[in-house]
């Protein structure tokens, strides 16, 4: 099931058999990661209920809500296991908003029409415009600014095949796309051993806890532990989704933004570009959504 980021929602399960003595064991796995264990289990018609709590929904993230309770059949107890997969998103039109762009509509079909508009924007830039915390491996370029493949919010650690640096030697620039060394002269480490430091990258002793700052080499691996991508979806993305939007709801549209290449009378033939199809099928969403297209990013 799919859940808005910072939405308390429930979690249902619709089973014909009851739990012996109402003993439930209801828990939230991501991977085999225990995230979460239910206090209590709701009793809905036809199935039982739990419902998310907060920490559980703050950044975009996969999880299991693991049922397990023991259930009567015939005079043979029995054990019923289940895991219900959930996905917390960042929708991509704020709530309220959404509401007002589609309020003669109930609110399962506001959701479809959003979860469209999302996912045609995530496929046309290439990216997701939610937050989310994680680990990432880059490898170095050779230069003096990481590229990163999504944008870094903060982050809580970072090492390499050697090193465990301290984080405050290193700063987030270009709106979170690029790691560089903070100023000054030296990167440090994190548990560094009390005798010197050998640099095994051009063979120089130095001082305890610290290495020369330098280039993020290319043949090095750099994993970043942190939160990634956006606090709030930017402004330019949420107007091309409102215009999605707009198109998804109602077929009446002009025809300068399809793509209208030519008109013919007569028979009245009608052809459009190719970028019909290569885009989100909206001439303005797509400018608006260009910025954002990973495809367009350079290394400055």
């Amino acid at each position: 099931m799919e859940i808005y980021r910072n939405e308390l929602a429930n979690v249902d399960l619709m089973v014909p058999v009851y739990a012996i003595n109402g003993t439930f064991e209801v828990t939230a796995y991501e991977g085999e990661s225990l995230l979460y264990t239910f206090p209590t289990v709701g009793t809905i018609p036809g199935g039982y209920r739990v419902t998310l709590p907060f920490s559980l929904v703050q950044t975009d993230r996969n999880f299991d809500v693991r049922w397990k309770f023991d259930y009567t059949e015939g005079s043979t107890v029995k054990t019923y296991s289940r895991a219900t997969p959930v996905e917390v998103v960042t929708p991509i039109i704020p709530l309220n908003q959404l509401a007002e762009l589609l309020d003669d509509v109930s609110d399962q079909e506001r959701r479809e029409a959003e979860a469209v508009v999302r996912n045609i924007i995530n496929v046309y830039t290439g990216q997701s415009f939610g937050k989310f915390h994680g680990t990432k491996q880059v490898n170095g370029t050779d230069g003096t600014e990481l590229p990163l493949p999504n944008p870094l919010l903060s982050f809580t650690s970072i090492e390499d095949y050697q090193f465990d640096y301290v984080t405050f030697t290193f700063v987030i620039r270009g709106e979170g796309w690029f790691l560089a060394g903070a100023p000054g002269a030296y990167w440090e480490i994190k548990d560094a051993p009390p005798e010197e430091v050998l640099d095994t990258f051009n063979n120089v002793i130095y001082a305890p806890g610290t290495v020369k700052k330098r280039d993020f080499e290319f043949c090095n691996t750099y994993t970043i532990t942190g939160e990634w991508g956006y606090e709030d979806v930017p402004t330019q993305v949420v107007q091309a989704a409102k215009m999605l939007l707009s198109d998804y709801a109602c077929q009446d549209s002009s025809y300068r933004d399809r793509y209208l290449e030519s008109m013919k009378a007569a028979d009245w033939r009608v052809q459009f570009t190719q970028a019909a199809y290569d885009g989100t099928g909206n001439l303005k969403a797509d400018q608006l959504l260009n910025p954002y297209k990973l495809t367009n990013m350079v290394v400055i």
